[in-house]
């Protein structure tokens, strides 16, 4: 690859991760709550209160090389329980709005893996709990944002979008996604 080509390239990493950054921030908000109401029944449904506890850009002033590129941590409450998510988000953006494949390297490879089998397996995502007696979860979730805008000067436009693959080992596991491996 060229000079150019990397560079446009990094760009447009760059430019999935803010992007994703910020849906992130503006959709939990630092220390508002996000509600929903669940359960199987129209009377004593539990509500679901979650709320941001942390969330870091590790790349926002350099790129780290790390397996991931933003760490959050979401508090769910019910009105039985409680605990705490850690999602490692990994951002594969493309300028193109059909491209579904992208890079994963041995590095993500392997920090996905060991997520996924250091806890023992709950329905959503790896659990292990904490002295405090509530669950701590892990997930590796992989944001693919579409259609970023490339030329200096040009802004975010109504085509770009986000598919979210939330605990990619579950859903490796449970064959809703496949790695391919290529030649070349």
């Amino acid at each position: 690859a060229n000079e150019t080509s990397t560079r446009s390239n990094w760009e447009v990493g760059r430019f999935g991760e803010s992007l994703v950054y910020q849906y992130l921030v503006s959709k939990y908000g630092i220390g508002t709550n996000s509600s929903t109401t669940g359960g199987k029944s129209s009377i004593g449904r539990d509500t679901k209160i979650v709320k941001l506890q942390s969330i870091r850009w590790v790349n926002q002033k350099e790129e780290t090389k790390a397996p991931y590129d933003i760490i959050m941590e979401l508090k769910t409450c019910t009105d039985t329980t409680s605990y705490v998510t850690t999602h490692y988000i990994e951002v594969k953006a493309t300028k193109y709005s059909n491209k579904h494949s992208f890079e994963f390297s041995i590095q993500e490879l392997q920090f996905m893996w060991n997520i996924g089998n250091a806890f023992t397996d709950r329905h959503d995502c790896s659990v292990v709990h904490n002295t405090t007696n509530t669950s701590v979860l892990t997930s590796y979730d992989i944001y693919r944002v579409y259609n970023v805008p490339v030329a200096k000067g040009k802004t975010l436009t109504d085509d770009i979008s986000i598919v979210i693959l939330s605990d990619v080992n579950k859903l490796l596991q449970e064959q809703k996604v496949k790695m391919n491996l290529c030649c070349g």
